[in-house]
């Protein structure tokens, strides 16, 4: 059986995977769900100014040493980002990445480059490296993707914060 580490992407935690994991287990699978640091895990406390996609590499890199062989390393989201800079530190301990609906960058592409073609916002990307999530926002761009999932939406909610900072 495989071992699979499970990286969230922006603004969730190891929770979002509560779902996945039993499905894994019962298969025999080893499974580690990463709580990265900075987003709201009770004991976690790396200062805000520390958290950027070093940190959450760092982080993962040091759970990946853990292993003796080679794991299924999979990212969610912006945890795309965090398991692509993992397997180019890390490759002796990563047998696959997976990307689920994550974000994929080309060799020296930035990722702020990415999200709008619009000057304008990406300057103001530029000068911003953090933003707040408010519940109505987190309500808006999490709940389209809950469509596929009746009754996600109320528990993947919860663990939303209001204000949870978020660095890029």
């Amino acid at each position: 059986m495989a071992n699979f580490v499970l990286v969230h992407g922006a603004a969730h935690g190891a929770w979002c995977w509560s779902r996945v994991l039993p499905m894994l287990r019962a298969k025999g699978h080893e499974v580690v769900a990463v709580d990265l640091p900075g987003n709201g895990s009770v004991g976690d406390c790396t200062p805000l100014d520390q958290v950027d996609l070093g940190c959450y590499v760092h982080h993962v890199c040091s759970l990946l040493d853990q292993f003796e062989s080679p794991v299924v390393l999979v990212g969610h989201s912006l945890g795309g980002l965090t398991i692509s800079q993992a397997g180019e530190l890390r490759p002796d301990k990563i047998s696959t990445l997976v990307y689920l609906s994550a974000l994929l960058l080309q060799p020296g592409e930035a990722f702020r480059s990415v999200m709008s073609d619009d000057p304008k916002r990406i300057r103001q990307g530029l000068e911003r490296d953090s933003w707040a999530i408010s519940d109505d926002l987190a309500y808006v761009i999490f709940h389209a993707d809950m469509d596929a999932c009746p009754g996600m939406d109320e528990e993947v909610l919860k663990h939303l914060e209001p204000g949870k900072v978020v660095s890029a």
